[in-house]
């Protein structure tokens, strides 16, 4: 039996998917063929969004905030019969953080204090962040400073106040504070030749490479 009379509204439940994405489901209207979305930037100029049998149905939006309505809809005998509308029901879409990375050199000299800092992605959207290290016995960080405490690697971890969470491998090293040659002076005649070598200070020194 069939009834162009009467048909119900719908009733809506909107779900913010992500920053631009929502998801809606509308209850099943007895007699109703399917459902119409119709859609507003202003709340005053509604266009159609959408026709559909399904009671559910998910849309990316372009713009951060829409106002949304609903009707029922039953096709019969070549035309339609409508509902109806549901209160207007708006949409704010609040953008959020999607990444953070910290700015410190994957290797940091011994006793240095580094000024942590991170990136945001998207860059406008600035949160409070909470830095850790995997080993406080290596470096540890006080008033936002990384500082090496010990030669080894360790993982520095940054995260923010709405949970996003990044890391990274820094290899704190013991670096060369002094370095002389053997001799000061020498003469040397041509067609001969002398050994020059290099004492680097202090001698736990990570890296004893050099360059001549």
């Amino acid at each position: 039996y069939v009834t162009t009379k009467g048909l119900a509204k719908p009733t809506i439940t909107t779900t913010l998917i992500d920053d631009n994405k929502a998801k809606f489901e509308t209850n099943k209207v007895y007699g109703a063929t399917g459902y119409e979305y119709y859609y507003s930037t202003d709340g005053k100029n509604y266009k159609l969004l959408k026709r559909t049998t399904s009671q559910s149905y998910t849309k990316t939006f372009s713009y951060k905030k829409y106002y949304l309505k609903v009707r029922s809809y039953l096709y019969y005998k070549k035309k339609y019969y409508y509902s109806s509308f549901t209160s207007i029901n708006p949409i704010t879409f609040i953008e959020t953080l999607k990444g953070i990375s910290i700015n410190i050199d994957s290797k940091v000299p011994l006793g240095e204090k580094i000024k942590l800092s991170v990136d945001y992605t998207p860059s406008h959207i600035i949160e409070d962040i909470t830095y850790t290290v995997s080993d406080e016995s290596i470096a540890e960080i006080i008033d936002g400073e990384f500082i090496g405490k010990k030669e080894g690697n360790v993982k520095v971890s940054a995260t923010s106040e709405s949970g996003v969470t990044t890391s990274k491998e820094v290899y704190v090293y013991i670096p060369t504070t002094k370095f002389q040659l053997n001799k000061e002076k020498t003469t040397v005649y041509i067609n001969e030749s002398e050994t020059l070598f290099v004492d680097l200070l202090p001698s736990n020194a990570t890296f004893k490479d050099i360059k001549w």
